[in-house]
């Protein structure tokens, strides 16, 4: 099978925006191990492009999350508590990350200082 229609399956498995699990039952049951690592792939793609992840080092305050709510309108937002992140935060979006902390901005200026 091809990489087309192994997509357009994965598209195929999907109502109203929601992973249908009949649908994917029947599907597997007719793909080779080759083509369903392929069909899980796809899905995986999809779903990561559905979703925007939210990493902060505190909790939003539910102003914030309107905030994100209007930028990402036809996604879902994930929000996520990361201590590592010192007083930032980071956002996920499909395969761009926006990252912005105390701890790169350290860094940040004790290049510009040393060069």
């Amino acid at each position: 099978m091809k990489n087309k229609f192994i997509k357009q399956l994965a598209l195929a498995s999907y109502t109203k925006n929601k992973l249908d699990q009949t649908k994917v039952n029947k599907i597997i049951k007719n793909l080779t191990r080759l083509e369903l690592k392929k069909y899980i792939k796809a899905i995986k793609n999809l779903e990561k492009q559905k979703v925007v992840y939210v990493y902060s080092s505190i909790k939003l305050n539910k102003l914030n999350v309107q905030e994100f709510k209007k930028v990402f309108t036809q996604k879902e937002i994930v929000f996520l508590e990361d201590k590592s992140l010192l007083a930032g935060i980071k956002v996920v979006n499909n395969d761009l990350v926006y990252e912005n902390n105390l701890s790169n901005n350290f860094e940040n200026l004790i290049n510009y200082l040393n060069n």
